[in-house]
């Protein structure tokens, strides 16, 4: 993979980021530690870098938690809803030509597509079944009927895991987005410093911040900054040009 050069990292994906800041921070840090290249901007910056990759992978984990709590949380509640709909159609060959068995155990109505209805569903017809679970009438179904009350459990279960692991993803991101905006603006302040000292274009154009490719905006050009002298007797009629020099905010701004 080629390395990532840009002007506007804040528009760099998070892996990209990453890789990208590592070495901005190496590059940086690889000027002499003194004022003229802005030594007090080096402080933290390498444990910067590491909370950022930390709270990184620590969000993707989450987020595969999150992922893969959800699938179990909806295999448990096809499971559920697959019995009931069994049952429906199977309970009636008990008595063939008489289904009021689906009346006895509250199977009568369609099993819900709604999760919460689904589980209510399940519970009433559980609570049918209960009192009636040792009559001798209902033995071949028992197996059946006996696996609503864990399949329902199952599920709500598995509904509390999945809040918890949606949490946990959100609480990651979180993180892992507040470590990014640590580095940002550090990353911005070196930048403005450099912007600040004048930094011909060369200077831009070897370094991590390159031609400002790796970005989904335009570079802004920084041009060969002009010596004492370079604009004297140039006018415009009676006025001066005059250059101004300002701080860059934000690059992507």
């Amino acid at each position: 993979m080629a390395e990532i050069k840009t002007r506007y990292p804040s528009t760099l994906t998070d892996e990209n980021y990453d890789e990208w800041f590592t070495r901005w921070v190496a590059w940086f840090l690889a000027f002499p530690d003194t004022p003229e290249f802005g030594n007090w901007l080096r402080a933290d910056i390498q444990a910067f870098d590491d909370d950022y990759h930390a709270k990184r992978i620590a969000a993707m984990e989450a987020e595969d938690a999150q992922e893969a709590a959800s699938a179990a949380w909806r295999t448990a509640v096809k499971a559920l809803r697959e019995r009931l709909i069994k049952l429906r159609i199977s309970l009636p060959t008990l008595t063939p030509g008489d289904d009021s068995v689906l009346d006895t155990l509250k199977l009568r109505d369609e099993v819900p597509d709604d999760t919460d209805k689904l589980l209510d569903y399940a519970e009433i017809a559980d609570n049918a079944w209960q009192p009636l679970s040792g009559d001798p009438q209902y033995a071949p179904f028992a197996p059946r009927l006996n696996e609503i009350a864990p399949l329902k459990a199952d599920v709500d279960t598995k509904r509390v895991v999945m809040g918890q692991a949606i949490l946990a993803y959100s609480t990651a991101t979180d993180e892992k987005t507040a470590a990014r905006d640590v580095c940002h603006t550090r990353e911005r302040a070196v930048f403005n410093f450099f912007r600040g000292e004048g930094k011909p274009d060369e200077f831009w154009t070897s370094s991590v911040y390159g031609l400002g490719t790796g970005g989904e905006e335009p570079s802004v050009p920084i041009p060969d900054w002009p010596g004492p002298g370079a604009f004297e007797g140039n006018y415009l009629g009676e006025k001066t040009v005059e250059l101004i020099y300002g701080p860059v905010k934000d690059a992507t701004h």
